[in-house]
């Protein structure tokens, strides 16, 4: 899912909170946006930044974090509905989901430490379940927050955790993805960066 569609639905919560607490649109966006942007936000042809979400979540006196956890939620919810007449195999998929969008949804609000919690509880948990399920996006979180808070050996570890991953599903179209993220986020070539990191460290 690209962002301005992820955030769409993001817009989309808010906005079905906003009319729950009938509050009009146009008082809602004073001071924050204009009524024509924030139409964009619902409509997906603009995407919403966190510093938006603050505010909007100020307008409804909820904390940016509750808006955050109350959307998750709801979606997660939904997938497991989904899943609950499915083989077995896929409650350890949901367990390593709820985790990796908790981490996702920290990192939103640039709560780093508490993604590094999540994260680390969803790969140890991957782990020992025997379980490679979105191992790659959980390693990418963990690098990311690690790089937020100046813990350069465990971002390096992470993002080297995540090639390896990526290494391993050998799947071509998803490692190009995973590549471009990775480059604007870190500001790096990634693969000099892995070449240097296996050089230094003598991985083989």
């Amino acid at each position: 899912m690209d962002k301005i569609t992820e955030t769409k639905e993001l817009a989309r919560y808010i906005e079905k909170l906003r009319s729950l607490r009938k509050i009009p649109q146009e008082d809602f966006v004073e001071g924050i946006v204009s009524l024509r942007q924030y139409r964009r936000y619902i409509q997906g042809t603009s995407a919403i930044q966190m510093k938006i979400i603050k505010q909007l979540a100020e307008k409804l006196s909820f904390k940016p974090v509750y808006i955050l956890l109350e959307f998750e939620s709801e979606k997660l919810t939904q997938y497991i509905n989904q899943q609950l007449t499915v083989v077995s195999g896929h409650n350890v998929r949901t367990v390593v989901l709820v985790l990796q969008q908790l981490s996702k949804y920290y990192g939103m609000i640039e709560d780093y430490h508490e993604v590094l919690e999540f994260t680390n509880s969803a790969i140890d948990y991957s782990i020992k379940m025997k379980s490679m399920y979105s191992l790659d996006y959980l390693f990418y979180y963990q690098a990311l927050a690690n790089y937020k808070l100046s813990n350069i050996s465990n971002y390096e570890s992470a993002l080297h955790s995540c090639f390896c991953i990526l290494q391993t599903e050998s799947n071509h179209s998803k490692t190009e993805k995973f590549v471009t993220m990775i480059e604007k986020s870190f500001k790096i070539n990634f693969l000099i960066f892995i070449k240097d990191y296996m050089n230094y460290n003598k991985v083989l």
